[in-house]
């Protein structure tokens, strides 16, 4: 029998949407034991002066 547990992570970066993850997934790891899949379902990205500014996921 499996079990799955969802959590949301909110992470973000002002370097790139990866490393949004990595940070994401280094806090969720410290409390979390086990991960072996993250599903990212929404993108953010804030613009400022026409260029991305901030990448985030959510």
């Amino acid at each position: 029998m499996s079990f799955a547990k969802a959590t949301e992570i909110i992470a973000s970066s002002k370097k790139s949407f990866y490393d949004a993850i990595e940070t994401g997934m280094k806090r969720a790891s410290k409390t979390l034991k086990g991960i072996t899949r993250a599903w990212v379902p929404n993108q953010k990205v804030t613009v400022n002066d026409g260029k991305s500014a901030n990448i985030a996921s959510s």
